[in-house]
């Protein structure tokens, strides 16, 4: 989802993209928000999710 995100960001100015899991996480699935990720949630713009 982060490539997705940047491509259709693409340079726009202003505009951070950044991925919740870590880069060593080996399976997404068994990725748990931290309060630290709640934080960074909360202050975002806007959040990109997928999921079922």
């Amino acid at each position: 989802m982060e490539i997705f995100t940047r491509n259709v960001v693409g340079d726009t100015p202003g505009v951070t993209v950044a991925s919740m899991l870590p880069a060593s996480m080996g399976c997404p699935h068994d990725y748990a928000l931290t309060p630290g990720d709640m934080r960074k949630i909360a202050s975002a713009d806007l959040f990109v999710a997928n999921g079922l």
